[in-house]
């Protein structure tokens, strides 16, 4: 059997979703929201960080690099493996993270304008339907 690896990978979404998926999502996103509110920002960021290290092992993980979470947060401390190949990866894992900030920044940004702009439009999101409804 031959596998064709592809030139890019497209998103995979669904073409429908239920509405109890719906309704689990928004509840879901009400949850963060509520949670991210009550988090001291230091353990904000702590749990950030952590995050970010998850992302990046899972991510390089699926692209068939095996750097360890302690591997990747040694990095971050500028300790790196004497071996060459694994200090290649810690370094490759270093530039995911690093990547990974300033576009977090911006989507927090971007959300913060998407609310913002639902305010001023009058527009609310009701967790029974799929859509935006004009409040009037």
């Amino acid at each position: 059997m031959t596998i064709k690896a592809p030139a890019r990978l497209d998103p995979c979404l669904p073409t429908a979703l239920e509405p109890e998926i719906v309704d689990l999502i928004a509840a879901l996103s009400s949850a963060d929201e509520r949670l991210g509110n009550r988090l001291h920002p230091l353990t904000a960021a702590s749990l950030a960080d952590h995050v970010r290290v998850m992302n990046c092992y899972y991510s390089t993980l699926i692209e068939g690099h095996n750097t360890r979470p302690p591997d990747i947060k040694a990095a971050l401390q500028d300790h790196y493996d004497g071996h060459p190949e694994r200090r290649n990866l810690q370094q490759e894992d270093l530039a995911h993270i690093r990547v990974q900030v300033p576009f977090l920044k911006k989507f927090r940004c971007l959300l913060w304008f998407l609310k913002y702009l639902c305010r001023k439009c009058n527009l609310l999101i009701k967790n029974n339907t799929k859509a935006f409804l004009l409040n009037t």
